[in-house]
């Protein structure tokens, strides 16, 4: 995306940080069960004996993608949340077998 600054009179790449208040990934609009995700992510990196760095390399990613999904920065999708367990040595249905009964805690989103 390309947005104009107004001040400057030139395309600027990514965010105006004058103008525009991006927040996607607001911490406090986080679910709980979004939270508990993540939880289990890095749980899963650990229980694997891995880095942060390790399982980054094999998803092919720099290690602050690790970081920021581990920190709840960055939501991941069904496709990354599968390569992520296969690099931790799991299938994403073992990780769901894992997971799914402690849902049912955490109330659904409104």
């Amino acid at each position: 995306m390309v947005f104009f600054c107004m001040a400057n009179n030139y395309p600027k790449i990514g965010y105006c940080k004058h103008e525009y208040n991006f927040s996607y990934m607001d911490r406090e609009k986080w679910s709980k069960r979004q939270e508990f995700l993540v939880g289990e992510l890095r749980c899963l990196r650990k229980e694997s004996q891995q880095t942060q760095a390790q399982v980054a390399k094999k998803l092919g990613r720099p290690q602050t993608y690790v970081s920021k999904y581990e920190l709840g920065e960055r939501r991941l999708d069904l496709l990354e949340i599968h390569d992520i367990c296969q690099a931790c040595g799991i299938t994403l249905l073992q990780f769901i077998a894992r997971i799914e009964p402690n849902l049912e805690c955490y109330p659904k989103c409104q």
